[in-house]
């Protein structure tokens, strides 16, 4: 059958298929060398019968207004986490003697909604719910906002920006996390 390419938006490690780095301003632009860019890809898809995989609704939404893709032509198949190979949580671990510990793994963009996370951290502290640390792990042009608006809402030293983990210090994060 056709082409399989996955969309991402800003572009991933997926291997053994076409993968399309989409950088949003591209497709945004109105100059004249990315409009015909945009669309010689879609025509070049169009020819190939490509069927897209995108990884969020965001990004098949995004796909197909900055595209005009059809978007019954894109199936979106959701990140998601694999619990055995995250090595704390596969063995059960979880902090007892420390503050609860709230955690996300993702890219600091608008589109994530960590601000609501912040938010709801100020709304928790000295909460019933006890001590509790927000970790961020990620990095993103989002980051000194969210940054700001943690030490704006008092709750600095309570959100901790980890910047990109991979591997064991992923796992380790995960699994340190009750939420």
């Amino acid at each position: 059958s056709g082409v399989v390419a996955s969309v991402s938006v800003l572009g991933s490690s997926v291997r053994h298929v076409n993968h399309i780095v989409a950088r949003r301003d591209s497709y945004r632009s109105h100059r004249l060398r990315d409009r015909v860019k945009k669309w010689l890809t879609c025509l070049l898809f169009r020819l190939a019968r490509t069927e897209f995989l995108a990884v969020s609704q965001a990004c098949k939404d995004f796909f197909v207004e900055h595209t005009g893709w059809s978007a019954e032509g894109i199936t979106v198949a959701f990140n998601s986490i694999d619990p055995a190979t995250l090595s704390a949580v596969a063995q059960g671990r979880r902090p007892h003697d420390g503050p609860v510990v709230v955690g996300a793994a993702c890219r600091l963009v608008d589109e994530k909604g960590l601000e609501y996370l912040i938010e709801a951290a100020r709304l928790l502290r000295g909460g019933p719910c006890g001590p509790f640390q927000v970790v961020i792990a990620g990095e993103g042009p989002e980051r000194r906002a969210l940054e700001a608006r943690a030490a704006a809402l008092g709750i600095a030293g309570r959100v901790t920006f980890a910047g990109w983990l991979t591997g064991q210090a992923l796992s380790d994060a995960y699994g340190d996390a009750a939420v």
